[in-house]
């Protein structure tokens, strides 16, 4: 059996298309092939009610405290090749949810949460999370570009959980909202993504930066709440200019 990415993509065009078309993710669904439904005895899983697990045969599952959970009618979630997922815990639970992880990402100890119905996580090529949560709820999306880099404890979250209005009008002033990062982010630990906001392409976000309104391309913020203290750059994995893919550049 195989698996097409881009139709389970397209089933869900309501809460993806609109929101991923600026931030290259096509190239998730071009990368994606030989992909098929796996157990992986090394790793607790567990499928219930028309939930899957898909992978490419490269993709790494280790233990490590690690799990993956989908209990749903349509819900899937897919490791794209190389992929490697070490003490993830990934729960999926409600219809039509899917997770991807793409080609030679690195989610390590992340608690990726989808709760309730037509709601999307996306973790982008060669992007690694070392420690933190993803809780997508309210049939939105919480999408990660290429290459990007998050440290440890980092936390995103698509809605608060609880409601705040206004006391004459009963207007809901608090509403769920989905959060994307462009490819090529660098994410520091202990970073707060508030729902709704949009990070772009080659940003920088300092360590324990609470980001509530969207940041710009290439530059620095930080702080409570973040704030933009430089412009204009670029960053490197090392300590070395020539080691920034061209791209980024």
């Amino acid at each position: 059996m195989q698996f097409n990415l881009k139709e389970a993509l397209s089933l869900r065009s309501s809460v993806f298309s609109d929101v991923i078309k600026d931030f290259g993710f096509p190239d998730i669904v071009d990368g994606v092939k030989d992909i098929a439904p796996i157990v992986r005895h090394t790793y607790k899983t567990n499928v219930a009610n028309g939930g899957a697990i898909i992978a490419h045969h490269t993709a790494r599952f280790t233990m490590d405290g690690g799990s993956c959970s989908v209990d749903g009618e349509g819900s899937i979630v897919v490791a794209c090749d190389n992929a490697q997922i070490h003490g993830a815990k990934i729960t999926v639970k409600g219809k039509r949810n899917l997770v991807v992880i793409g080609p030679f990402a690195r989610p390590r100890r992340v608690d990726i949460r989808l709760e309730g119905d037509d709601c999307v996580f996306l973790l982008g090529a060669e992007s690694t999370w070392e420690s933190g949560m993803a809780l997508v709820t309210h049939s939105r999306v919480m999408a990660v570009g290429k290459d990007c880099m998050i440290s440890s404890g980092v936390v995103v979250r698509t809605a608060d959980g609880h409601g705040i209005y206004n006391k004459e009008t009963k207007e809901h002033l608090n509403n769920p909202g989905d959060v994307v990062v462009g490819d090529h982010v660098w994410i520091g630990s202990g970073v707060r993504l508030s729902k709704g906001v949009k990070v772009h392409h080659g940003s920088v976000i300092g360590q324990e930066a609470v980001v509530t309104k969207d940041i710009e391309p290439n530059t620095i913020n930080v702080g409570i709440p973040a704030r933009t203290v430089n412009t204009g750059i670029v960053w490197s994995r090392t300590g070395s200019y020539e080691d920034i893919p061209e791209t980024y550049r």
